[in-house]
C-alpha cells in the first residue's frame, strides 16, 4: 500500500503509532477528521503536506505549525444527536414542501390544459352533430 486517504472520516484520538510502521507509503491524508495529540515524529510522517493533516485542531508537531506542549485534551468531536437529526429533518421537510409547491402547480397547469381542450373537443362536437341532429 503505497497511499492511505483517511480524509472526512469522523475519526478522533490519536494517530496510531503503529501507521509508523508503514515507511513505504507516499501518500497520507487524515483531514478534516477529530484528531489530536502530536504527530508521529519518525519516519516519513514530518514529511507529508500540512493539507494532509488539516482540519484536526488537536493535531500538533511537525509539519504543522502548532506545537506541542503540555498534552491538552482535544475539543470532543461534535455528538450526531438532536442538532444534526434537527437539521436532517429540515432538509427532508424542504425538500418535501418544495416538491408539493411544484406538484400542485404543474398538477394545475396540466389540469386546466386537459380542460381547455376537452372544451374545445366538445365543443366541435356539439356543433358537428347538433346541426346534423337539427336537419334530420
Amino acid at each position: 500500500m503505497e497511499a492511505l486517504d483517511l480524509s472526512s472520516n469522523k475519526l478522533s484520538g490519536m494517530i496510531p503509532p503503529a501507521l509508523a510502521q508503514l515507511s513505504f507509503l507516499a501518500f497520507f491524508n487524515v483531514s478534516n477528521n477529530h484528531l489530536s495529540g502530536p504527530i508521529p515524529q519518525v519516519n516519513q510522517f514530518t514529511t507529508f503536506k500540512i493539507d494532509s493533516y488539516g482540519g484536526n485542531l488537536g493535531l500538533c508537531g511537525v509539519p504543522l505549525t502548532k506545537k506541542c506542549g503540555n498534552p491538552v485534551e482535544a475539543p470532543p468531536p461534535p455528538p450526531y444527536g438532536a442538532l444534526a437529526k434537527k437539521l436532517d429533518w429540515k432538509i427532508v421537510l424542504m425538500g418535501f414542501g418544495s416538491g408539493l409547491v411544484i406538484g400542485v402547480v404543474m398538477g394545475l397547469n396540466t389540469t386546466s390544459r386537459i380542460e381547455r381542450q376537452f372544451l374545445r373537443f366538445y365543443r366541435g362536437w356539439q356543433r358537428r352533430w347538433m346541426h346534423q341532429i337539427r336537419f334530420v
